[in-house]
């Protein structure tokens, strides 16, 4: 096993420069090559060296996903070996094991689709406050235009951006669809004064009060300026 993974390894570290370190869980180690690394992967378990003889970059996503895997060093690094190394591409176990996981676990039918949704989304709100931008909790990718500093300022770019790309004008009806916590609803009602209701399918995403979230920013209440926002669930 650590035979398949070393030769993978020296294939790798052939057209990479920088110089990387992986330590097995029996305590054997490969050098790419002399240098002090720039990181070191250290697998904790069998299991986990198993992982990518067998399913490549995506097993080794796995065994650090898992914990079963640490990394020291630059992480940048990492990706930059994985990419110039070539270490990817497709993987007969990963798309076997892919084609079986939809065929149990598909969207196929409307209640297979909504237990999916909650399992990917239905989680305490506790856990989205700890990553997700303040005020508007927006977990769809940010815009960091030229000059952005915070995420918050990203996500507030990235609302505006769509807002402008639909050419909204007050008094014109959304549907968001998919709303998240509100954040889009209510920044484009304060700025443009659309009326936008918003479509869930979550009980966590329902349990937050899209008004508290503007009180959150220290903003103005929607109601108190005329401003329209609902939910639909």
């Amino acid at each position: 096993m650590i035979g398949a993974v070393t030769r993978e390894l020296a294939r790798v570290a052939a057209l990479v420069p920088e110089p990387f370190h992986v330590v097995f869980a029996d305590g054997t180690r490969f050098e790419s090559r002399p240098g002090v690394p720039a990181f070191t992967l250290r697998f904790k378990t069998r299991r986990a060296q198993l992982q990518p003889a067998l399913f490549g970059h995506v097993g080794l996503l796995d065994a650090y996903f898992d914990g079963d895997l640490d990394i020291d060093g630059d992480l940048r690094a990492l990706l930059r070996t994985g990419m110039s190394g070539k270490f990817g591409g497709r993987n007969r176990l990963v798309t076997l094991r892919n084609r079986w996981h939809e065929y149990r676990l598909g969207n196929g039918t409307r209640e297979s689709a909504k237990r999916n949704a909650r399992f990917h989304y239905g989680l305490p709100i506790e856990f989205y406050r700890m990553w997700l931008d303040d005020p508007y909790m927006m977990y769809t990718c940010a815009y960091w235009r030229e000059g952005t500093r915070t995420l918050e300022e990203a996500q507030a770019n990235k609302i505006d951006h769509v807002c402008r790309k639909l050419r909204l004008t007050a008094g014109e009806r959304v549907v968001d669809i998919g709303c998240g916590f509100g954040g889009f609803m209510l920044r484009a009602s304060e700025r443009l004064g659309v009326d936008i209701t918003g479509l869930n399918i979550t009980d966590e995403n329902k349990s937050v009060d899209p008004y508290q979230l503007w009180s959150n920013a220290n903003r103005t209440r929607p109601r108190e300026i005329g401003l329209k926002v609902g939910y639909t669930f």
